[in-house]
């Protein structure tokens, strides 16, 4: 199976102007739905951005989706002025730990049971 991807944004606004969060998708032809999706939060404030959730439909893990929704998140998030960006993930989700640490995610706080909560610096 061919994988080549298209990915798509889609901006939330508040009153039409002001962009809250961003849903970044990935397609592939032979697939009716998208493969990949992650939700980024910005605030125009300049808190933290907030990414999450992220899903990649497990047929289509280990292409690289997630990493290249990622890095088109922190493209975004540089360009609303954000400095970080945060995520939180289940501890028992070693394959998305290892992708996060492996793109510059740091430990922040603990998070609820179950999750931790890391922290990107842009």
């Amino acid at each position: 199976m061919e994988k080549q991807f298209t990915f798509t944004e889609l901006p939330v606004t508040i009153d039409s102007e002001v962009v809250t969060s961003v849903y970044l998708q990935a397609h592939h032809a032979s697939e009716p739905q998208p493969v990949a999706l992650l939700k980024l939060e910005l605030d125009p404030e300049g808190n933290p951005g907030w990414i999450g959730p992220l899903f990649v439909v497990e047929n289509w893990r280990s292409c690289g989706l997630g990493s290249k929704l990622l890095a088109q998140a922190f493209e975004l998030a540089r360009r609303a002025g954000l400095k970080t960006v945060g995520l939180s993930v289940n501890r028992k989700n070693e394959g998305a730990q290892r992708l996060y640490e492996r793109l510059g995610f740091l430990p922040y706080i603990t998070g609820q049971e179950g999750y931790k909560q890391l922290i990107k610096v842009l």
